[in-house]
Protein backbone atom coordinates (compact mmCIF):
# COMPACT_ATOMS: atom_id res chain seq x y z
CA UNK A 1 0.00 0.00 0.00
CA UNK A 2 1.23 3.49 -0.82
CA UNK A 3 2.36 5.75 1.98
CA UNK A 4 -0.63 7.57 3.47
CA UNK A 5 1.32 10.81 3.57
CA UNK A 6 1.71 10.92 -0.22
CA UNK A 7 -1.42 13.00 -0.74
CA UNK A 8 -3.70 15.38 1.08
CA UNK A 9 -6.63 13.44 2.40
CA UNK A 10 -9.58 13.67 4.69
CA UNK A 11 -11.82 10.84 5.82
CA UNK A 12 -14.96 11.45 7.79
CA UNK A 13 -16.96 8.44 8.88
CA UNK A 14 -20.50 8.56 10.18
CA UNK A 15 -22.29 5.88 12.08
CA UNK A 16 -25.84 6.67 13.18
CA UNK A 17 -27.28 4.33 15.77
CA UNK A 18 -30.94 4.63 16.70
CA UNK A 19 -31.44 3.65 20.33
CA UNK A 20 -34.97 2.75 21.30
CA UNK A 21 -36.18 3.33 24.86
CA UNK A 22 -39.86 3.70 24.59
CA UNK A 23 -39.55 5.98 21.58
CA UNK A 24 -36.86 8.28 22.34
CA UNK A 25 -33.14 7.90 22.33
CA UNK A 26 -30.66 8.46 19.57
CA UNK A 27 -26.88 8.30 19.48
CA UNK A 28 -24.52 9.77 16.95
CA UNK A 29 -20.91 8.81 16.42
CA UNK A 30 -18.50 10.78 14.26
CA UNK A 31 -15.05 9.56 13.28
CA UNK A 32 -12.72 12.19 11.86
CA UNK A 33 -9.39 11.09 10.38
CA UNK A 34 -7.04 13.78 9.12
CA UNK A 35 -3.42 14.18 8.20
CA UNK A 36 -1.22 16.63 10.04
CA UNK A 37 -1.63 19.47 7.54
CA UNK A 38 -5.34 19.32 6.91
CA UNK A 39 -8.23 19.95 9.29
CA UNK A 40 -11.54 18.19 8.74
CA UNK A 41 -15.08 19.47 9.03
CA UNK A 42 -17.38 16.98 10.70
CA UNK A 43 -20.78 16.66 9.05
CA UNK A 44 -23.21 14.78 11.26
CA UNK A 45 -26.65 13.68 10.13
CA UNK A 46 -29.34 12.86 12.64
CA UNK A 47 -31.06 9.72 11.38
CA UNK A 48 -34.37 8.70 12.93
CA UNK A 49 -35.88 5.22 12.91
CA UNK A 50 -39.15 6.43 11.42
CA UNK A 51 -40.51 3.02 10.59
CA UNK A 52 -40.61 1.88 14.21
CA UNK A 53 -42.02 5.22 15.31
CA UNK A 54 -44.76 5.13 12.67
CA UNK A 55 -45.78 1.64 13.72
CA UNK A 56 -45.94 2.75 17.33
CA UNK A 57 -48.03 5.78 16.42
CA UNK A 58 -50.42 3.72 14.34
CA UNK A 59 -50.82 1.23 17.16
CA UNK A 60 -51.52 4.02 19.64
CA UNK A 61 -54.11 5.57 17.32
CA UNK A 62 -55.75 2.18 17.05
CA UNK A 63 -55.81 1.91 20.82
CA UNK A 64 -57.53 5.27 21.03
CA UNK A 65 -60.14 4.11 18.56
CA UNK A 66 -60.75 1.03 20.69
CA UNK A 67 -61.13 3.12 23.84
CA UNK A 68 -63.59 5.41 22.08
CA UNK A 69 -65.52 2.41 20.89
CA UNK A 70 -65.83 1.09 24.42
CA UNK A 71 -67.07 4.41 25.78
CA UNK A 72 -69.66 5.04 23.08
CA UNK A 73 -72.70 3.09 21.97
CA UNK A 74 -71.92 1.40 18.63
CA UNK A 75 -73.58 2.98 15.62
CA UNK A 76 -75.21 0.93 12.88
CA UNK A 77 -73.49 0.85 9.51
CA UNK A 78 -73.97 -0.69 6.10
CA UNK A 79 -72.08 -3.87 6.93
CA UNK A 80 -73.16 -4.92 10.41
CA UNK A 81 -75.76 -3.95 12.92
CA UNK A 82 -75.11 -3.80 16.66
CA UNK A 83 -75.88 -7.54 16.75
CA UNK A 84 -74.19 -9.78 14.18
CA UNK A 85 -76.13 -12.85 13.10
CA UNK A 86 -73.20 -14.53 11.36
CA UNK A 87 -69.97 -12.97 12.63
CA UNK A 88 -67.73 -15.43 10.74
CA UNK A 89 -69.24 -14.52 7.38
CA UNK A 90 -69.20 -10.83 8.27
CA UNK A 91 -65.54 -11.03 9.27
CA UNK A 92 -64.64 -12.65 5.96
CA UNK A 93 -66.50 -9.93 4.04
CA UNK A 94 -64.79 -7.13 5.98
CA UNK A 95 -61.21 -8.33 5.56
CA UNK A 96 -61.73 -8.96 1.84
CA UNK A 97 -63.42 -5.70 0.89
CA UNK A 98 -61.65 -2.71 -0.61
CA UNK A 99 -61.81 -0.63 2.59
CA UNK A 100 -58.66 -0.06 4.64
CA UNK A 101 -58.72 -2.16 7.81
CA UNK A 102 -57.91 0.84 9.97
CA UNK A 103 -60.89 2.75 8.55
CA UNK A 104 -63.28 0.03 9.74
CA UNK A 105 -61.52 -0.88 12.97
CA UNK A 106 -64.61 -0.32 15.11
CA UNK A 107 -66.67 -2.64 12.97
CA UNK A 108 -63.98 -5.31 12.94
CA UNK A 109 -63.65 -5.04 16.70
CA UNK A 110 -67.39 -5.47 17.20
CA UNK A 111 -67.47 -8.55 14.97
CA UNK A 112 -64.49 -10.07 16.79
CA UNK A 113 -66.25 -9.57 20.11
CA UNK A 114 -69.34 -11.32 18.73
CA UNK A 115 -67.17 -14.22 17.59
CA UNK A 116 -65.63 -14.61 21.05
CA UNK A 117 -69.04 -14.44 22.71
CA UNK A 118 -70.33 -17.22 20.46
CA UNK A 119 -67.28 -19.47 20.18
CA UNK A 120 -64.90 -18.56 23.00
CA UNK A 121 -61.44 -17.03 23.18
CA UNK A 122 -59.82 -19.72 21.03
CA UNK A 123 -61.52 -18.27 17.95
CA UNK A 124 -58.91 -15.50 18.11
CA UNK A 125 -56.40 -17.97 16.68
CA UNK A 126 -58.29 -17.78 13.38
CA UNK A 127 -58.38 -13.99 13.52
CA UNK A 128 -54.61 -13.98 14.04
CA UNK A 129 -54.22 -15.88 10.76
CA UNK A 130 -56.41 -13.41 8.84
CA UNK A 131 -54.74 -11.56 5.97
CA UNK A 132 -55.08 -7.98 7.20
CA UNK A 133 -53.19 -4.99 8.57
CA UNK A 134 -50.99 -6.29 11.38
CA UNK A 135 -51.43 -3.27 13.66
CA UNK A 136 -55.21 -3.43 13.37
CA UNK A 137 -55.20 -7.19 13.93
CA UNK A 138 -53.02 -6.99 17.04
CA UNK A 139 -55.06 -4.13 18.50
CA UNK A 140 -58.27 -6.11 18.02
CA UNK A 141 -56.82 -9.27 19.56
CA UNK A 142 -55.50 -7.44 22.62
CA UNK A 143 -58.69 -5.47 23.18
CA UNK A 144 -61.02 -8.45 22.80
CA UNK A 145 -58.85 -10.62 25.06
CA UNK A 146 -58.87 -8.01 27.79
CA UNK A 147 -62.64 -7.53 27.52
CA UNK A 148 -63.27 -11.27 27.70
CA UNK A 149 -61.04 -11.57 30.77
CA UNK A 150 -63.10 -9.06 32.73
CA UNK A 151 -65.86 -11.64 33.22
CA UNK A 152 -63.95 -14.89 33.73
CA UNK A 153 -60.19 -14.32 33.66
CA UNK A 154 -59.12 -17.77 34.86
CA UNK A 155 -61.02 -19.76 32.23
CA UNK A 156 -60.14 -17.27 29.50
CA UNK A 157 -56.48 -17.60 30.52
CA UNK A 158 -56.59 -21.40 30.43
CA UNK A 159 -58.26 -21.40 26.99
CA UNK A 160 -55.71 -18.92 25.66
CA UNK A 161 -52.92 -21.24 26.83
CA UNK A 162 -54.13 -23.76 24.22
CA UNK A 163 -53.49 -21.36 21.34
CA UNK A 164 -50.22 -21.24 19.33
CA UNK A 165 -47.34 -19.46 21.06
CA UNK A 166 -47.38 -16.44 18.74
CA UNK A 167 -51.05 -15.86 19.63
CA UNK A 168 -50.36 -16.41 23.33
CA UNK A 169 -47.71 -13.71 23.22
CA UNK A 170 -50.39 -11.18 22.25
CA UNK A 171 -53.31 -12.39 24.38
CA UNK A 172 -51.87 -13.58 27.68
CA UNK A 173 -50.41 -10.23 28.84
CA UNK A 174 -53.75 -8.51 28.18
CA UNK A 175 -55.67 -11.20 30.06
CA UNK A 176 -53.25 -10.93 32.97
CA UNK A 177 -53.64 -7.13 33.08
CA UNK A 178 -57.41 -7.52 33.40
CA UNK A 179 -56.99 -10.26 35.98
CA UNK A 180 -54.74 -8.03 38.08
CA UNK A 181 -57.68 -5.72 38.68
CA UNK A 182 -59.96 -8.44 40.04
CA UNK A 183 -57.93 -11.12 41.84
CA UNK A 184 -54.16 -10.63 41.48
CA UNK A 185 -53.13 -13.24 44.05
CA UNK A 186 -55.09 -16.01 42.33
CA UNK A 187 -53.61 -14.87 39.03
CA UNK A 188 -50.13 -15.00 40.56
CA UNK A 189 -50.67 -18.58 41.78
CA UNK A 190 -51.86 -19.74 38.35
CA UNK A 191 -48.98 -18.05 36.55
CA UNK A 192 -46.43 -19.41 39.05
CA UNK A 193 -47.47 -22.96 38.15
CA UNK A 194 -46.73 -22.57 34.44
CA UNK A 195 -44.11 -25.01 33.15
CA UNK A 196 -42.26 -22.64 30.82
CA UNK A 197 -39.93 -20.51 32.91
CA UNK A 198 -39.62 -17.70 30.34
CA UNK A 199 -43.38 -17.29 29.99
CA UNK A 200 -43.82 -17.58 33.75
CA UNK A 201 -41.31 -14.82 34.50
CA UNK A 202 -42.69 -12.54 31.79
CA UNK A 203 -46.29 -12.85 32.96
CA UNK A 204 -45.32 -12.40 36.60
CA UNK A 205 -43.69 -9.09 35.66
CA UNK A 206 -46.78 -8.08 33.67
CA UNK A 207 -49.09 -9.01 36.53
CA UNK A 208 -47.12 -7.13 39.18
CA UNK A 209 -46.90 -4.05 36.96
CA UNK A 210 -50.65 -4.03 36.27
CA UNK A 211 -51.40 -4.77 39.91
CA UNK A 212 -49.27 -1.82 40.99
CA UNK A 213 -51.07 0.50 38.57
CA UNK A 214 -54.47 -0.72 39.77
CA UNK A 215 -53.77 -0.64 43.51
CA UNK A 216 -50.23 0.14 44.63
CA UNK A 217 -51.15 0.03 48.31
CA UNK A 218 -52.42 -3.53 47.87
CA UNK A 219 -48.97 -4.44 46.55
CA UNK A 220 -47.31 -2.97 49.65
CA UNK A 221 -49.74 -4.88 51.87
CA UNK A 222 -49.17 -8.16 50.01
CA UNK A 223 -45.37 -8.18 49.74
CA UNK A 224 -45.02 -10.94 52.33
CA UNK A 225 -47.25 -13.18 50.21
CA UNK A 226 -44.91 -12.96 47.24
CA UNK A 227 -41.69 -14.96 46.77
CA UNK A 228 -38.63 -13.26 48.24
CA UNK A 229 -37.01 -12.89 44.81
CA UNK A 230 -39.94 -10.78 43.53
CA UNK A 231 -40.59 -8.53 46.50
CA UNK A 232 -38.05 -5.85 45.66
CA UNK A 233 -39.31 -5.60 42.09
CA UNK A 234 -42.95 -5.52 43.21
CA UNK A 235 -42.17 -2.75 45.70
CA UNK A 236 -40.26 -0.82 43.04
CA UNK A 237 -43.15 -1.02 40.56
CA UNK A 238 -45.60 0.04 43.26
CA UNK A 239 -43.48 3.08 44.13
CA UNK A 240 -43.28 4.05 40.45
CA UNK A 241 -47.05 3.67 40.16
CA UNK A 242 -47.54 6.04 43.11
CA UNK A 243 -45.07 8.45 41.51
CA UNK A 244 -47.27 8.55 38.40
CA UNK A 245 -50.61 8.85 40.16
CA UNK A 246 -49.64 10.93 43.22
CA UNK A 247 -46.06 12.17 42.75
CA UNK A 248 -45.87 14.27 45.91
CA UNK A 249 -46.71 11.19 48.00
CA UNK A 250 -43.91 9.21 46.36
CA UNK A 251 -41.15 11.56 47.57
CA UNK A 252 -41.04 9.69 50.89
CA UNK A 253 -39.88 6.53 49.11
CA UNK A 254 -36.63 8.14 47.97
CA UNK A 255 -35.13 8.07 51.46
CA UNK A 256 -35.33 4.28 51.65
CA UNK A 257 -33.77 3.51 48.27
CA UNK A 258 -30.08 2.60 48.30
CA UNK A 259 -29.76 1.69 44.63
CA UNK A 260 -28.71 4.92 42.88
CA UNK A 261 -30.15 3.98 39.48
CA UNK A 262 -33.52 3.03 40.97
CA UNK A 263 -33.54 6.20 43.06
CA UNK A 264 -32.79 8.25 39.95
CA UNK A 265 -35.56 6.54 37.99
CA UNK A 266 -38.08 7.13 40.77
CA UNK A 267 -37.02 10.77 41.20
CA UNK A 268 -37.36 11.40 37.46
CA UNK A 269 -40.80 9.76 37.41
CA UNK A 270 -41.88 11.97 40.30
CA UNK A 271 -40.53 15.08 38.58
CA UNK A 272 -42.14 14.29 35.24
CA UNK A 273 -45.61 13.63 36.61
CA UNK A 274 -45.55 16.34 39.28
CA UNK A 275 -44.43 18.97 36.76
CA UNK A 276 -47.33 18.10 34.48
CA UNK A 277 -49.83 18.53 37.32
CA UNK A 278 -48.29 21.39 39.32
CA UNK A 279 -45.08 22.74 37.85
CA UNK A 280 -44.54 25.27 40.65
CA UNK A 281 -44.91 22.61 43.33
CA UNK A 282 -42.53 20.38 41.41
CA UNK A 283 -40.07 23.26 41.08
CA UNK A 284 -40.14 23.90 44.82
CA UNK A 285 -39.37 20.23 45.45
CA UNK A 286 -36.67 20.00 42.79
CA UNK A 287 -34.81 23.12 43.97
CA UNK A 288 -34.97 22.17 47.65
CA UNK A 289 -34.32 18.45 47.23
CA UNK A 290 -31.81 16.91 49.62
CA UNK A 291 -30.75 14.26 47.11
CA UNK A 292 -27.03 13.63 47.41
CA UNK A 293 -26.41 12.60 43.81
CA UNK A 294 -25.67 15.66 41.67
CA UNK A 295 -26.65 13.92 38.47
CA UNK A 296 -30.08 13.03 39.85
CA UNK A 297 -30.57 16.64 40.94
CA UNK A 298 -29.66 17.79 37.44
CA UNK A 299 -32.04 15.28 35.88
CA UNK A 300 -35.07 16.29 37.92
CA UNK A 301 -34.34 20.00 37.48
CA UNK A 302 -34.07 19.47 33.72
CA UNK A 303 -37.46 17.76 33.63
CA UNK A 304 -39.19 20.43 35.70
CA UNK A 305 -37.57 23.36 33.86
CA UNK A 306 -38.61 21.84 30.53
CA UNK A 307 -42.24 22.07 31.65
CA UNK A 308 -41.77 25.45 33.35
CA UNK A 309 -40.28 26.98 30.20
CA UNK A 310 -43.62 26.58 28.46
CA UNK A 311 -45.68 28.10 31.26
CA UNK A 312 -43.31 30.67 32.75
CA UNK A 313 -40.17 31.10 30.61
CA UNK A 314 -38.80 34.03 32.63
CA UNK A 315 -38.87 32.06 35.88
CA UNK A 316 -37.46 29.06 34.07
CA UNK A 317 -34.49 31.09 32.81
CA UNK A 318 -33.95 32.70 36.20
CA UNK A 319 -33.95 29.28 37.87
CA UNK A 320 -31.62 27.79 35.26
CA UNK A 321 -29.05 30.55 35.63
CA UNK A 322 -29.12 30.28 39.42
CA UNK A 323 -27.74 26.74 39.23
CA UNK A 324 -24.14 25.92 38.31
CA UNK A 325 -23.39 24.10 35.10
CA UNK A 326 -23.37 20.35 35.52
CA UNK A 327 -20.12 18.62 34.60
CA UNK A 328 -20.44 15.03 33.43
CA UNK A 329 -17.93 12.27 34.07
CA UNK A 330 -16.50 13.03 30.62
CA UNK A 331 -15.88 16.68 31.43
CA UNK A 332 -18.78 18.11 29.41
CA UNK A 333 -20.45 21.11 31.03
CA UNK A 334 -24.11 21.89 30.47
CA UNK A 335 -26.35 24.61 31.81
CA UNK A 336 -30.09 24.30 32.27
CA UNK A 337 -30.76 27.49 30.31
CA UNK A 338 -30.22 25.60 27.04
CA UNK A 339 -33.39 23.64 27.85
CA UNK A 340 -35.32 26.87 28.36
CA UNK A 341 -34.21 28.28 25.01
CA UNK A 342 -34.97 24.99 23.27
CA UNK A 343 -38.52 24.85 24.63
CA UNK A 344 -39.30 28.53 24.04
CA UNK A 345 -37.99 28.32 20.46
CA UNK A 346 -40.72 25.81 19.66
CA UNK A 347 -43.50 28.34 20.24
CA UNK A 348 -41.81 31.78 20.11
CA UNK A 349 -38.53 31.81 18.22
CA UNK A 350 -38.07 35.58 18.59
CA UNK A 351 -38.30 35.30 22.36
CA UNK A 352 -35.81 32.43 22.28
CA UNK A 353 -33.37 34.54 20.25
CA UNK A 354 -33.67 37.34 22.80
CA UNK A 355 -32.77 34.86 25.55
CA UNK A 356 -29.54 33.74 23.87
CA UNK A 357 -27.56 36.62 25.34
CA UNK A 358 -28.16 35.19 28.83
CA UNK A 359 -26.82 31.74 28.01
CA UNK A 360 -23.43 30.84 29.45
CA UNK A 361 -20.51 30.25 27.09
CA UNK A 362 -19.29 26.84 25.99
CA UNK A 363 -21.30 23.76 25.08
CA UNK A 364 -24.43 25.25 26.65
CA UNK A 365 -24.34 28.24 24.32
CA UNK A 366 -23.65 26.09 21.26
CA UNK A 367 -26.58 23.81 22.08
CA UNK A 368 -28.88 26.77 22.70
CA UNK A 369 -27.99 28.33 19.35
CA UNK A 370 -28.46 24.99 17.63
CA UNK A 371 -31.95 24.66 19.13
CA UNK A 372 -32.98 28.05 17.76
CA UNK A 373 -31.30 27.33 14.43
CA UNK A 374 -33.24 24.09 14.06
CA UNK A 375 -36.55 25.87 14.58
CA UNK A 376 -35.62 28.57 12.07
CA UNK A 377 -34.76 25.92 9.48
CA UNK A 378 -37.97 24.00 10.18
CA UNK A 379 -39.84 27.29 9.67
CA UNK A 380 -37.97 27.77 6.36
CA UNK A 381 -36.40 30.97 7.73
CA UNK A 382 -33.00 30.08 6.30
CA UNK A 383 -31.59 33.60 6.08
CA UNK A 384 -32.09 34.22 9.80
CA UNK A 385 -30.72 30.78 10.62
CA UNK A 386 -27.47 31.57 8.81
CA UNK A 387 -27.22 35.09 10.20
CA UNK A 388 -27.78 33.97 13.79
CA UNK A 389 -24.50 32.06 13.85
CA UNK A 390 -22.45 35.15 13.01
CA UNK A 391 -22.59 36.20 16.65
CA UNK A 392 -20.61 33.16 17.77
CA UNK A 393 -16.82 32.69 18.01
CA UNK A 394 -15.34 30.94 14.99
CA UNK A 395 -15.18 27.39 16.36
CA UNK A 396 -18.68 27.58 17.84
CA UNK A 397 -19.96 29.13 14.62
CA UNK A 398 -18.64 26.18 12.61
CA UNK A 399 -20.47 23.72 14.83
CA UNK A 400 -23.64 25.78 14.69
CA UNK A 401 -23.57 26.11 10.90
CA UNK A 402 -22.87 22.41 10.57
CA UNK A 403 -26.16 21.69 12.34
CA UNK A 404 -28.11 24.29 10.34
CA UNK A 405 -26.76 23.19 6.96
CA UNK A 406 -27.22 19.50 7.74
CA UNK A 407 -30.85 19.97 8.74
CA UNK A 408 -31.53 22.26 5.79
CA UNK A 409 -30.09 19.65 3.41
CA UNK A 410 -32.39 17.04 4.90
CA UNK A 411 -35.54 19.15 5.04
CA UNK A 412 -35.37 21.07 1.76
CA UNK A 413 -32.34 20.27 -0.42
CA UNK A 414 -33.88 22.01 -3.45
CA UNK A 415 -34.13 25.37 -1.70
CA UNK A 416 -30.64 24.97 -0.27
CA UNK A 417 -29.27 24.31 -3.74
CA UNK A 418 -31.15 27.33 -5.12
CA UNK A 419 -29.84 29.54 -2.30
CA UNK A 420 -26.20 28.59 -2.49
CA UNK A 421 -25.34 31.67 -4.59
CA UNK A 422 -27.64 34.09 -2.75
CA UNK A 423 -28.07 33.42 0.97
CA UNK A 424 -24.78 31.58 1.45
CA UNK A 425 -22.15 34.30 1.26
CA UNK A 426 -18.55 33.19 1.77
CA UNK A 427 -16.60 30.69 -0.38
CA UNK A 428 -15.88 28.59 2.71
CA UNK A 429 -19.57 28.38 3.61
CA UNK A 430 -20.53 27.63 0.01
CA UNK A 431 -18.06 24.76 0.05
CA UNK A 432 -19.46 23.47 3.33
CA UNK A 433 -23.02 23.72 1.99
CA UNK A 434 -22.03 21.94 -1.21
CA UNK A 435 -20.31 19.18 0.73
CA UNK A 436 -23.34 18.79 2.97
CA UNK A 437 -25.70 18.44 0.00
CA UNK A 438 -23.38 15.98 -1.72
CA UNK A 439 -23.11 13.93 1.45
CA UNK A 440 -26.89 13.95 1.90
CA UNK A 441 -27.24 12.76 -1.68
CA UNK A 442 -24.85 9.85 -1.15
CA UNK A 443 -26.45 8.91 2.17
CA UNK A 444 -29.74 8.57 0.28
CA UNK A 445 -28.31 6.47 -2.51
CA UNK A 446 -28.07 9.31 -5.01
CA UNK A 447 -31.81 10.00 -4.93
CA UNK A 448 -31.61 13.64 -3.79
CA UNK A 449 -29.64 15.27 -6.61
CA UNK A 450 -29.43 14.88 -10.36
CA UNK A 451 -26.11 14.33 -12.14
CA UNK A 452 -26.15 17.95 -13.26
CA UNK A 453 -26.69 19.16 -9.70
CA UNK A 454 -23.87 16.97 -8.41
CA UNK A 455 -21.59 18.45 -11.06
CA UNK A 456 -22.71 21.97 -10.14
CA UNK A 457 -22.00 21.42 -6.45
CA UNK A 458 -18.64 19.82 -7.16
CA UNK A 459 -17.61 23.14 -8.70
CA UNK A 460 -17.81 24.80 -5.28
CA UNK A 461 -15.20 22.49 -3.84
CA UNK A 462 -11.66 23.82 -3.59
CA UNK A 463 -9.51 22.78 -6.56
CA UNK A 464 -7.82 19.51 -5.75
CA UNK A 465 -10.23 18.85 -2.88
CA UNK A 466 -11.34 15.20 -3.00
CA UNK A 467 -14.98 14.43 -3.72
CA UNK A 468 -17.51 12.73 -1.44
CA UNK A 469 -17.64 8.94 -1.56
CA UNK A 470 -20.18 6.56 -0.09
CA UNK A 471 -18.74 3.38 1.42
CA UNK A 472 -20.28 0.68 3.61
CA UNK A 473 -18.96 -0.33 7.01
CA UNK A 474 -18.20 -3.76 5.53
CA UNK A 475 -15.46 -2.09 3.52
CA UNK A 476 -13.48 -1.73 6.73
CA UNK A 477 -12.63 -5.43 6.50
CA UNK A 478 -10.71 -4.73 3.30
CA UNK A 479 -6.98 -4.15 3.87
CA UNK A 480 -6.93 -1.56 1.09
CA UNK A 481 -9.69 0.55 2.60
CA UNK A 482 -7.57 3.52 3.66
CA UNK A 483 -5.77 3.69 0.33
CA UNK A 484 -9.04 3.47 -1.64
CA UNK A 485 -10.50 6.19 0.57
CA UNK A 486 -7.63 8.47 -0.36
CA UNK A 487 -7.85 7.61 -4.06
CA UNK A 488 -11.63 7.89 -4.35
CA UNK A 489 -12.30 10.89 -2.17
CA UNK A 490 -11.66 12.84 0.94
CA UNK A 491 -15.01 12.61 2.69
CA UNK A 492 -16.16 9.04 3.17
CA UNK A 493 -19.48 8.34 4.88
CA UNK A 494 -20.47 5.01 6.38
CA UNK A 495 -24.29 5.19 6.67
CA UNK A 496 -24.83 2.31 9.06
CA UNK A 497 -27.91 2.19 11.27
CA UNK A 498 -28.60 -0.23 14.08
CA UNK A 499 -31.28 -0.64 16.72
CA UNK A 500 -30.45 -1.30 20.35
CA UNK A 501 -33.06 -1.92 23.02
CA UNK A 502 -32.23 -0.62 26.47
CA UNK A 503 -33.99 -0.60 29.82
CA UNK A 504 -36.01 2.39 31.02
CA UNK A 505 -33.24 3.55 33.35
CA UNK A 506 -31.07 4.37 30.34
CA UNK A 507 -27.69 5.79 31.32
CA UNK A 508 -26.31 8.06 28.54
CA UNK A 509 -22.84 8.23 30.06
CA UNK A 510 -22.57 4.48 30.41
CA UNK A 511 -23.85 3.99 26.86
CA UNK A 512 -21.31 6.53 25.67
CA UNK A 513 -18.49 4.54 27.27
CA UNK A 514 -19.73 1.34 25.65
CA UNK A 515 -19.98 3.01 22.24
CA UNK A 516 -16.46 4.35 22.58
CA UNK A 517 -15.07 0.90 23.37
CA UNK A 518 -17.09 -0.74 20.61
CA UNK A 519 -15.95 1.86 18.11
CA UNK A 520 -12.30 1.43 18.99
CA UNK A 521 -12.60 -2.34 18.68
CA UNK A 522 -14.38 -2.11 15.31
CA UNK A 523 -12.03 0.43 13.79
CA UNK A 524 -8.89 -0.57 15.64
CA UNK A 525 -6.82 -1.70 12.65
CA UNK A 526 -7.85 1.28 10.54
CA UNK A 527 -7.01 3.78 13.25
CA UNK A 528 -3.63 2.17 13.90
CA UNK A 529 -2.77 2.33 10.18
CA UNK A 530 -3.54 6.03 10.03
CA UNK A 531 -1.55 6.78 13.17
CA UNK A 532 1.38 4.74 11.90
CA UNK A 533 1.41 6.87 8.75
CA UNK A 534 1.65 10.06 10.77
CA UNK A 535 -2.03 10.97 10.68
CA UNK A 536 -4.12 12.30 13.54
CA UNK A 537 -7.19 10.38 14.66
CA UNK A 538 -10.06 11.75 16.70
CA UNK A 539 -13.04 9.68 17.77
CA UNK A 540 -16.06 11.49 19.19
CA UNK A 541 -19.27 10.01 20.55
CA UNK A 542 -22.43 11.78 21.61
CA UNK A 543 -25.38 10.06 23.25
CA UNK A 544 -28.46 12.04 24.18
CA UNK A 545 -32.08 11.52 25.07
CA UNK A 546 -34.48 13.25 22.69
CA UNK A 547 -37.39 15.47 23.77
CA UNK A 548 -39.72 12.51 23.47
CA UNK A 549 -38.39 10.83 26.53
CA UNK A 550 -39.25 7.29 27.44
CA UNK A 551 -42.63 7.10 29.04
CA UNK A 552 -42.83 5.55 32.47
Amino acid sequence: MRELSMGRFRVVGLIALGLVVGASISAFVTIAITNAVNESTDVVYETNSTKTENNTIQSEISRQEVNEKRSKKPQKDSVVSSSVDDPRETWTILINDNVEDFAQLRTLLRVAEELVQQEGIRVLGGIYDSVMDRNVRDTILKSVAQSAALDDPQNVFQDAMLLPREVQDLLLPEIVKAWAGTDPLVAFDVISNLDKSGLRASLQETLIGAWAEHDAQDIFNSLELLPQRLRARAEELAMLAVARSSPADAVQFLENLDDSSKKRELAKTIAKNWAKRDVYGALNWATSSQLADERTKQDILSIVIRELAVKDPELAMQTALSHPQYESAFGFKSGLEEIVVEQVAKYDVDKAIAMLSQVRAGDTRIDAYKSVGRELVLNADYDRALTLGQQLPEEERKKYLNTVLSLWAQEDPDSMLASIDTLIATPELKQQAAGTLLAQNFLNGGSVLSEEQVEQLSGYMVEGEPTVVRMEMGDLDDDGFVQRAIEQGGKVFFPTQRTITSSENFDPEEMQKNLQKSLENTLGTLLKDVKAAGGNVEVKTEVKKNDKEDSD
